[in-house]
């Protein structure tokens, strides 16, 4: 019985990860090194999660065989973003997991004892920020997709205040949805729903309220016109 737990929870998928992200860099091995580096890293330190590596599509063969059949990683292929720079903004499609924490492939903190950093993620989060070599966060195509398309707004050429001020607000939205372990866009349509019913009822209210000015102002009017 004992023996059969034991292969269960081996079995059981994890639901926490560190991750990294790794692209081509031709003759230029370091971004690799430094990867395989973080893997065995993570190895020694006796962490219990496993490394995803999330690869661009000009990632060889070769270097993905290395990171899963000697290193153990989990490899993932993503679709290039552009700017490359917000290419990290991938990790939060996979979902499969429920926490996450991203380490760069040359970052240069202790992993010792890197899993309590799993513990930190509570209280409010901070604007979405992506420059930076280590972080903690919940995965979610909601905030993946809203995170993507904050960057193609910024990136018009001629992007106008009502752009920017769109951004700001799904950077709110973001700050809310990425404390929420498996948010989904049939949440953000609810939430649109729900907004739009609220703006309904207020322009129903303002109606009611131009209406009982009105009737009193065709009141006053008439009053005066009768006595003057």
């Amino acid at each position: 019985m004992a023996d059969k737990n034991a292969a269960a929870a081996v079995m059981k998928p994890a639901t926490r990860a560190y991750v990294t992200l790794l692209a081509n860099d031709g003759a230029d091995d370091d971004s690799f090194k430094g990867v395989v580096g973080l893997a065995k890293g993570l190895r020694n330190a006796g962490s219990a999660y496993p490394l995803v590596v999330a690869v661009l599509p000009d990632v060889p063969e070769s270097r993905r065989r290395v990171l899963m059949d000697e290193l153990g990683c989990v490899v993932r292929e993503v679709q290039p973003v552009y700017p490359p720079h917000y290419n990290k903004l991938r990790v939060w499609e996979f979902v499969e997991y429920d926490q996450m924490i991203y380490l760069d492939a040359g970052f240069q903190g202790s992993l010792e004892n890197i899993h309590e950093k799993f513990e930190l993620n509570h209280g409010p989060p901070p604007a979405p920020y992506v420059d930076a070599d280590m972080f903690v966060y919940k995965p979610s195509m909601a905030t993946a997709r809203l995170l993507l398309h904050m960057i193609a707004v910024m990136m018009r050429p001629r992007a106008t205040i009502a752009d920017h001020v769109m951004v700001w607000l799904r950077i709110r939205i973001a700050d809310h949805v990425m404390m929420r372990p498996r948010t989904t866009i049939a949440d953000h349509q609810q939430a649109a729903a729900s907004s739009s019913r609220q703006f309904s009822n207020s322009l129903t209210t303002a109606k009611q309220v131009m209406k009982v000015f009105f009737m009193a102002a065709v009141a006053v009017v008439t009053i005066y016109l009768h006595y003057y």
